[in-house]
């Protein structure tokens, strides 16, 4: 960037309900992401709404978004910086990067969008 200080960042949240729902009667985020350290040299993903779920043990995989149902998750380590996206393609061991980052990632997302 040329000019940082003349960045600006705007956060937003909103809530989402269906008026008169019974199954969703009070306003809730759309989507929650959470990370967590744990003790495995892995990335592990999951979907609570899709109930799927994947550890990632290579870079490669990372960067496989056809693989499974959690590529929208992927791109977003991608899209976020935890995972380069110059890396692609590299040989480096997925445990390596993770060692970097100082620790093992967990991911996990709900949408409640339908």
């Amino acid at each position: 960037m040329d000019f940082p200080e003349g960045a600006r960042v705007l956060n937003v949240s909103i809530d989402l309900a269906v008026h008169g729902s019974a199954e969703h009667p009070e306003p809730s985020p759309p989507v929650e992401a959470f990370f967590r350290v744990i003790d495995e040299p892995v990335l592990r993903l999951a979907s609570v709404d899709l109930k799927a779920a994947v550890d990632i043990t290579s870079l490669a995989e990372v960067f496989d978004f056809a693989r499974d149902y959690l590529g929208l998750l992927k791109a977003a380590l991608i899209a976020s910086g935890i995972i380069p996206p110059g890396i692609e393609g590299a040989t480096q061991p997925l445990s390596d990067l993770l060692a970097r980052l100082t620790g093992r990632r967990d991911s996990a997302s709900n949408s409640r969008a339908k």
